[in-house]
């Protein structure tokens, strides 16, 4: 397993060869695993109070990725090569290439639809039944159903591009999404192409920048079970210098039951199923 890196570190990911990963030592758990934060050890003095969680962390098939490699402890940050194979990734390119948009958000004040300022990007949904490998993939992954994933979503970084800082999570119960009094207990993203300048994944109260390297899924918890925010997993896409493709998703408390978000919305990228 791989220590947290010193604050402003740069990880590029190495492969782990011969089952020595993180999931490799681990047993098949008895029961879900407490993810309880240690707030004696994990924060300065003037921090602990705010991580005093009082329910668990979800809890993922770590024991079912040897390769799986830990980012940080405190909070969890995960990382798994080779999660998506390159034909997957690049047959994802290719299914989304024609059908971008812009990034959208509702502005709160005026309840209009308007671009996302903060997140500069293009995107494309992509509904389930176009990706049933994929979907399994997943919810084999975050131990979930297939209705708790937020809507797939393929994101293009150009040059200049970037996501501004922020968090995945709701400090309380939140509808949104399509999901009603629920939380964001997972968030998954995979990179689809190979990154050399520019576009890294900042977790800025971490001091950590992931590289993007094809095929490699990064996992952190932005909320536990108890609809408590982890704020630590505040993290950014750093503007693009080369191209970026990320694919992302979310695993929710509950099932998405918001018929307006309803799978069937979604139109079909291609006829080709992954």
């Amino acid at each position: 397993a791989r220590a947290l890196l010193p604050r402003h570190a740069s990880y590029i990911p190495t492969q782990c060869k011969g089952g020595k990963g993180f999931g490799s030592a681990k047993k098949t758990p008895k029961q879900p695993q407490d993810r309880r934060i240690d707030r004696e050890k994990s924060l300065p003095a003037w921090r602990r109070e705010t991580y005093n969680f009082r329910e668990p962390f979800h809890a993922i098939a770590l024991e079912d990725h040897p390769d799986l490699q830990v980012l940080g402890t405190k909070p969890d940050i995960f990382l798994l090569p080779d999660f998506f194979t390159e034909e997957e990734c690049d047959r994802l390119v290719a299914m989304a290439k024609p059908n971008m948009i812009p990034c959208l958000t509702v502005n709160p004040r005026t309840g209009a639809v308007e671009e996302d300022v903060t997140r500069t990007s293009t995107n494309a949904n992509v509904p389930r039944r176009d990706v049933p490998t994929l979907v399994s993939k997943l919810c084999a992954l975050g131990r979930c159903d297939e209705r708790q994933l937020e809507t797939l979503q393929i994101l293009r970084y150009k040059k200049g591009e970037f996501f501004a800082s922020h968090s995945d999570g709701f400090q309380g119960p939140a509808t949104a999404n399509g999901f009603k009094n629920s939380a964001r207990l997972v968030t998954i993203f995979v990179y689809l192409n190979d990154v050399d300048q520019g576009g890294e994944t900042r977790f800025p109260q971490l001091g950590l920048d992931v590289r993007p390297r094809k095929g490699m899924a990064v996992v952190h918890f932005p909320t536990t079970h108890g609809f408590e925010e982890d704020d630590r997993t505040e993290h950014e896409g750093v503007a693009a210098v080369d191209e970026k493709w990320l694919f992302v998703t979310w695993v929710w408390k509950d099932f998405r039951t918001d018929e307006r978000y309803a799978e069937a919305n979604f139109p079909s990228l291609s006829e080709e199923k992954i």
